[in-house]
């Protein structure tokens, strides 16, 4: 988790170009339809865990006003960057094979 924390902060800043991050911006059907969008299954239930119980310490340790947005763009953006390093590959490679298991 490590290794992705800067680019979760970077998303998060919209400082990385993030489909989540504008569809989460934009609103509407766009938003609603990110919360068809995590994968489980890639990690182990351990690993899911870990994923979230960091996100929650990074982003919603003072206030749980994000809650929606860790939810719907950080955990799916965090599972696919997770396969992406551990993989060696691009994030849209990791994203097609996560999204299309």
């Amino acid at each position: 988790m490590e290794s992705i924390k800067p680019d979760l902060i970077n998303i998060f800043q919209g400082k990385v170009i993030s489909w989540r991050h504008q569809a989460y911006n934009k609103g509407g059907d766009e938003k609603a339809r990110l919360k068809m969008q995590v994968s489980f299954g890639i990690l182990t239930k351990e690993q899911e865990e870990t994923v979230e119980q960091t996100l929650r310490e990074m982003f919603l340790s003072k206030t749980s006003s994000h809650f929606n947005y860790v939810m719907d763009v950080l955990l799916p953006e965090a599972f696919t960057l997770l396969y992406a390093k551990h993989n060696h590959t691009s994030m849209s490679k990791a994203e097609a094979f996560i999204y299309s298991s």
